[in-house]
């Protein structure tokens, strides 16, 4: 009786000092004042009895603050004090709870209070000291220290809680204790039903209504506890049978009212897996065990007591137990495929369960495969799902209801387990306590409302899929992550509703997810993908942007610019795409607090407006055609577009020059060739950008007839067209009076055609036609007109044509050019050309041409094009046709290359620089242009863009590039330029200041990773915002100054995100410390809780050389 007493005791101090924690104690001699704010408690008259009485006191203010929540970390101290656990001396905690810091205020009490027995802890490695105390844990916490944590009941005296099922299984038997004791009641329902609300967190109203049942009932609460105490001796086993080789049935003279598998065991190493309710009745638990042997004898110790009545083991082939011969035990895999109702079952190795058809119901259903485990669920109901370990490629879900599903990865080694819903799964509540990653691939299953508890602190939870219950957060310091889905999954990443509950929200977004709505008391920290969290402060303003996140938009914006400017032989509409790019970069970085100083944004808008004024004028540029012509059917030369203005210029290319060029007439294809499509690229260049364009042509084919026909011998007429012919045939060509027996033609002579006949009569008229047109007349002869190799054309410019058979000397000519600094060809001149392997040789005159006469055809050939500190040409080979001038086409050679044209610098960050250049040659696959770029005396890699960037740099060096043009002939003069690099500077001591009053107010705490400071509203009246400077080597408390060279901050500004115009920004010197003042802005909306700084324009000088200070950041938040 006196120990019960001596605990009742410690538990009314326990009480008590709860409330009664950071409260101040009212003064001596002072009367206490009625309390003005629980005139709405449920517990009113409890609270004011414990006030008269002394037990308690209200706040300073007058306030009692009934809904004001205790946490975990203020229970462990209290708890400690009032029972008196002795506390180590050093003050040096020893726990191994990661979440409390060796040095914390509160790591000795839980240390004390983890050795008395009273806590185990929210994991094995977790304290949770900051998290709120929920109804269950309180009542846990209770009966411990008054020492009934070991008492069991057996019986049940009045109906359970409703919601009893909700209480976590740890603490069931506390909360059904304080109920039999009728020191805890509970509350009514809204069909009436009692509810104990075991997740809710306790408040001083409740904990009031505690003290004050332990104050007036201590005696009652004593006596019912023997009674109870007694009643678990009176409880009694009557029967123990194995009913199959892994399942024993034991059956009580009583009802039990919980069950824990840790009260029964079995010797001769038989071990108890499980415990369960048979179903229907309270008084028959049904154990899993291991493999029994049959025939052997087992005895059962129940809560610590040996049974005299032994168990008969059953065979895996036996009957023992009830089992029919020869039937082996159901597996796991069998009873969930059964369709049966079970009571509690654990899975412990991967597959798939459930049956076929139908469902399989289970009361509590355990899933533990191990880390690497995968399960997949059909067809399953349970009421309690409890995920233990699991692989991160999933524990899956389809056409199953659960009613609760908790999360508890503690067998996982930290790895996180995916939940993966799949259709026509249907969860109504997920709670979370560990790592885990929530994933849903259908529209028509859910996982319900998802509760993240407070043991998840900590703790990585990552959402995919479509998640379209709400979200709640309990868990202060858990990293919530919102990803993308994983592949196969094609629902896109909707979250309906994130609530957070208390502590510093942080929420992590990824690329492309979205988010309905975000409801906080505090503003969250949103960290991730730039363009998510630019959308989010669309839905929700009162986001914290995490520094990072504004320095990857602004790296983002930044290489988008970069790449706009290096992309410069793309096409006009992909380069447009570029433009589109690096706005939608910009506008995301300049939303989330990035000024537009941090770009090099007026070079990118005057390149942008170039471009997309060239892109106008490109399109302008047309080709005009003859009257009757149109770009499907050419037959006369195209009018080509031309600047008038003089800026600029256009280059116009063929990829059938042959046919169509800038510098000869039309050549429409030969009768018999076919069309030709013709590709025309307009390239339009101004200054430092260009732009192209590709016109397709269709040049008809010439529609040629015989003009002249003549004997020029006996056996031989020769035929002129009055265009090109090719590929005729005997059958094309029909003579009155004459049979055609051959055809010779030549390319080169492609208006002739000589044909072999029969013998003519001499001065007869014959009648000739060409593919059935129209026939003309010639006299037949048989004089020969011919000499022993040609015959005569009378037609310049080739007046003989070779006879059939015959090899006529040739001719060979054609152009050498080189490219202009414009860009453009220009004829070489002196160039020699030589034909290998003879002594023929010419010289190009000032056009680039040259022609080389009295070449033996039906030989093959190649030509070689030479001059000095120019490239070498070598043709491919070729041979003549008997009498052809040869026209060996247009060949370019090239010098080394000229200086690049234009070299600019961009400075990015305090440690990086990205270069371009720009240059006039044309890079072909002859004259193959790279680049060598030297930094600081270091040659680099050769490269062939035009671009590229330097990390990692050192803050405030100077830096000197130069970029040479090469190519197989050398390399060309370096063009160089130098940038000096910003240093860096740290912000410390944020204060804010009262300018009308001079008072400087404490310093800000710094809220999260982001350079994020809280404005307390104690400090309301403040008009300014001062903070100091350093170096970033700079270390407190060392003696050194904070900064060693000298800041000018005469042209320093800062921008404010949501104003256009920047605030001045004062620099003051006070007691050898630099502080700069900017003006304090309300955040600029209503709906928006930060105000964003950026600072820039300020110098260094150090060692008596000056640096641009870096662009710097500065979140402000009001409390």
């Amino acid at each position: 009786m006196r120990r019960f007493v001596q605990r009742f005791t410690s538990c009314l101090l326990v009480l008590s000092m709860i409330l009664s924690f950071g409260v101040a104690a009212q003064a001596d001699g002072v009367a206490s004042q009625p309390l003005s704010d629980i005139n709405q408690s449920y517990a009113k008259s409890e609270i004011e009895a414990l006030v008269s009485a002394g037990v308690l006191s209200g706040y300073e203010d007058g306030s009692f603050q009934p809904a004001k929540l205790v946490t975990r970390a203020e229970l462990a101290k209290i708890l400690v004090i009032a029972l008196g656990l002795k506390v180590k001396e050093d003050g040096i905690s020893s726990t191994s709870f990661k979440d409390v810091a060796p040095s914390s205020w509160y790591a000795q009490y839980v240390d004390a209070l983890v050795k008395s027995g009273i806590t185990q802890g929210t994991s094995q490695d977790a304290f949770s000291p900051n998290a709120n105390v929920r109804r269950e844990e309180l009542v846990v916490f209770l009966t411990r220290a008054l020492g009934l944590d070991k008492l069991t009941l057996s019986t049940v005296s009045k109906e359970d809680f409703a919601d009893l099922k909700e209480v976590s299984d740890w603490a069931k038997n506390a909360v059904i204790l304080a109920s039999e004791i009728d020191l805890v009641n509970g509350e009514e329902g809204p069909n009436g039903e009692p509810l104990f609300a075991p997740k809710r967190f306790a408040d001083r109203q409740a904990i009031a209504r505690l003290a004050y049942e332990v104050k007036e009932h201590r005696d009652a609460y004593i006596s019912k506890s023997k009674e109870l105490a007694n009643a678990v001796q009176a409880l009694k086993i009557t029967k123990i049978e194995a009913v199959s080789n892994t399942s024993v049935e034991v059956t009580f003279d009583k009802d039990l009212l919980t069950l824990d598998k840790a009260d029964f065991a079995f010797d001769k190493t038989l071990k108890v897996e499980a415990a369960a309710f048979k179903s229907g009745s309270k008084a028959v638990v049904v154990l899993t065990t291991s493999s029994q042997s049959l025939g052997t004898e087992y005895h059962l110790t129940f809560r610590g007591q040996v049974i005299e009545q032994a168990m008969t083991g059953a065979g895996a082939g036996g009957g023992g137990g009830g089992m029919a011969p020869g039937t082996a035990a159901p597996t796991v895999a069998e009873q969930l495929a059964s369709g049966k109702t079970i009571a509690t079952l654990t899975v412990t190795a991967s597959g798939s369960y459930g049956p076929a058809s139908g469902q399989t119901s289970v009361g509590t259903l355990i899933l533990d495969p191990g880390q690497s485990g995968e399960v997949t669920l059909t067809n399953i109901h349970a009421d309690n799902l409890q995920v233990k370990s699991g692989a991160v490629s999933s524990i899956k879900l389809s056409r199953s209801t659960i009613t609760m599903l908790v999360v508890n990865a503690v067998n996982n080694n930290g790895q996180p387990v995916r939940i993966l819903a799949l259709d026509g799964a249907v969860v109504s509540n997920t709670s979370v306590e560990s790592q885990a990653i929530l994933e849903s691939a259908t529209t028509t299953g859910t996982l319900g409302a998802i509760t993240i508890q407070p043991g998840a602190a900590g703790k990585t939870i990552s959402l995919r899929g479509n998640i379209d219950g709400s979200v709640t957060n309990n868990a202060g310091n858990a990293q919530l992550q919102i990803e993308a889905p994983s592949n196969g999954n094609a629902q896109p990443t909707i979250i309906h509703t994130i609530h957070f509950g208390s502590g510093t929200p942080i929420l992590t977004v990824a690329s492309s997810v979205q988010i309905q709505q975000i409801v906080s008391a505090t503003p969250v920290t949103i960290k991730g993908d730039p363009d998510a969290v630019a959308k989010l402060l669309d839905i929700y303003p009162a986001a914290v942007v995490d520094v990072a996140v504004r320095e990857a938009a602004r790296l983002a914006a930044v290489a988008a610019i970069d790449e706009a400017f290096r992309q410069t032989q793309v096409d006009i509409p992909d380069r447009l795409k570029l433009f589109e790019k690096a706005d939608l970069a910009i506008d995301n970085a300049t939303s989330l607090g990035v000024s537009e100083l941090a770009f090099n944004i007026s070079s990118y808008r005057e390149m942008k407006s170039a471009v997309q004024e060239i892109f106008i004028q490109l399109n302008a540029l047309q080709i005009q055609y003859q009257p009757g012509d149109s770009a499907d059917s050419v037959t006369q030369y195209p009018i080509f577009p031309s600047l008038n203005d003089g800026n600029g210029a256009i280059l116009i290319q063929s990829d059938k020059s042959e046919v169509l060029s800038t510098w000869g007439p039309l050549q429409r294809p030969a009768y018999g060739a076919g069309d030709a499509v013709v590709h025309i690229t307009l390239t339009l260049q101004k200054g430092a950008f260009s732009a192209s364009k590709v016109v397709a042509l269709t040049v008809k084919q010439f529609d040629a007839t015989i003009q002249l026909a003549q004997s020029v011998r006996s056996d031989l007429v020769l035929v002129y067209f009055n265009h090109p012919v090719v590929n005729s045939q005997i059958s094309d060509f029909q003579i009155s009076g004459l049979q055609v027996k051959g055809i010779t033609q030549y390319s080169y002579l492609a208006e002739y055609a000589l044909l072999s006949v029969d013998k003519q009569t001499d001065g007869k008229d014959y009648s000739i036609s060409f593919q059935g047109k129209e026939a003309i007349s010639f006299k037949g002869g048989e004089s020969n007109r011919c000499s022993a190799t040609t015959c005569p054309t009378s037609i310049t410019p080739f007046p003989e044509i070779p006879l059939p058979n015959s090899q006529v000397p040739g001719g060979i000519h054609g152009f050498v050019n080189e490219w202009s600094e414009t860009g453009s060809p220009a004829g070489l001149k002196d160039a020699t050309v030589s034909i290998v392997g003879t002594n023929l040789t010419a010289k190009t005159d000032s056009q680039g041409y040259f022609k080389i006469d009295q070449v033996p055809s039906g030989v093959t050939y190649t030509v070689q094009i030479t001059k000095a500190d120019y490239s070498t040409i070598v043709s491919g080979q070729f041979s003549l046709q008997s009498g052809e001038p040869y026209f060996a086409g247009i060949w370019y050679l090239h010098k080394k290359p000229r200086p690049v044209a234009v070299l600019n610098a961009q400075v990015i960050n305090s440690g990086k620089v990205s270069i371009n250049w720009y240059t006039n040659e044309v890079s072909s696959k002859d004259n193959n242009i790279y680049f060598q770029v030297i930094h600081n005396g270091t040659e680099l890699p050769s490269t062939g863009t035009t671009i590229m960037q330097f990390e990692n740099l050192k803050p405030g060096s100077d830096n000197t590039f130069s970029v040479q043009a090469c190519n197989d002939m050398g390399c060309s003069d370096p063009v160089e330029i130098s940038v000096q690099l910003p240093l860096q500077l740290k912000i410390s001591d944020v204060r804010p200041v009262d300018t009308v009053t001079g008072t400087v107010y404490e310093q800000l705490i710094r809220q999260g990773e982001a350079s994020t400071y809280v404005l307390p509203t104690s400090a309301s009246s403040a008009d300014v915002i001062r903070f100091s400077l350093s170096d970033l080597d700079y270390v407190s408390d060392s003696g050194a100054p904070m900064l060693k060279g000298v800041l000018d901050g005469s042209k320093a500004k800062a921008s404010v995100i949501g104003q256009q115009a920047d605030l001045p920004v004062e620099l003051i010197v006070d007691n050898g410390v630099t502080y700069l003042k900017v003006k304090l802005v309300p955040p600029p909306f209503t709906d928006m809780h930060v105000t964003g700084y950026t600072f820039y324009g300020m110098k260094y000088t150090f060692e008596g050389k000056e640096y641009t200070v870096d662009y710097m950041g500065l979140n402000i938040v009001p409390q």
